[in-house]
């Protein structure tokens, strides 16, 4: 039988990802003889995409520094693909000093901004709440696709900037970016946090909108679309709202749903 060489190698790793068996992969992956940048990304991808983030973060702390580190050693320079993938896996797991230090060695070894690592990188900063240095790469760079935006928007919304996330949002409309349905369930969140600031109606507008693009809804939808009401005391709108969940969307209402419900008729006094 001939030897494995390093392509074949990485299509086993590769395969054992895709089933989903990060345990085999990873066996696989240390047992290679030789390793090149393609191998590296396919292993930092597999544990990024996977979501097992208590596995990852255990992993993360050898895995990353230590393939970032000896990649250079052995002469296998991280590519693109390698930093943008380390890049967002310091996202989801808030790992924010790491991803300083890779952003750092970015700037230091010549890459280009381009939209692909800058578009992790202001996810990235926006999830670790560092919402400055988000908008800060936002703004560098030349060439933005729905991802920055998107990522931009959701890090003020989540982050209690409600009115900057919604100014974003305009502007990326201004600029002929089509929103999809992670864009509107983010300016959807903006509307509920500043629905006590008289933009109760914006989140049923953006509901109506949803509703016209065919943007699939859940029951997180409407928790926000209700808590919008609620904050400004829409009970018809509310009530409205509610039923149309169950009766139009078929989705059964759970706690949250009946919490909001609770919280709207007892400021309206009808309860």
């Amino acid at each position: 039988m001939p030897e494995r060489d390093v392509f074949a190698w990485t299509t086993i790793v590769s395969a054992h990802i895709r089933a989903g068996d990060l345990s085999s992969a990873r066996r696989f992956f240390e047992e290679m003889p030789e390793r090149n940048t393609a191998t590296w990304n396919t292993m930092i991808d597999g544990y990024a995409r996977m979501g097992n983030f208590d596995s990852a973060e255990l992993l993360f702390d050898q895995m990353p520094r230590k393939g970032y580190n000896l990649m250079d050693n052995h002469g296998i320079h991280p590519d693109e693909v390698t930093l943008a993938t380390i890049i967002s896996a310091c996202a989801h797991l808030g790992a924010l000093d790491l991803g300083k230090e890779i952003h750092l060695y970015i700037l230091q070894n010549g890459f280009d901004l381009d939209v692909y690592i800058g578009s992790a990188l202001i996810d990235m900063y926006a999830k670790c709440g560092n919402l400055d240095r988000s908008l800060s790469v936002f703004f560098k760079l030349q060439e933005k696709n729905l991802f920055c935006w998107n990522s931009v928007i959701d890090g003020l919304a989540v982050h209690g900037y409600a009115n900057e996330a919604l100014k974003m949002f305009r502007r990326m409309e201004r600029e002929k970016i089509k929103p999809n349905g992670i864009t509107f369930i983010s300016v959807l969140n903006a509307c509920t946090h500043a629905a006590v600031h008289g933009y109760a109606n914006g989140a049923l507008t953006m509901f109506s909108r949803m509703e016209r693009e065919k943007i699939r809804t859940n029951g997180i939808t409407f928790i926000s679309v209700l808590s919008a009401c609620t904050h400004a005391g829409l009970v018809n709108e509310g009530r409205r709202m509610f039923l149309s969940m169950t009766d139009d969307y078929s989705i059964p209402p759970e706690v949250g749903h009946y919490g909001c419900m609770v919280d709207l008729l007892s400021k309206a006094e009808l309860a």
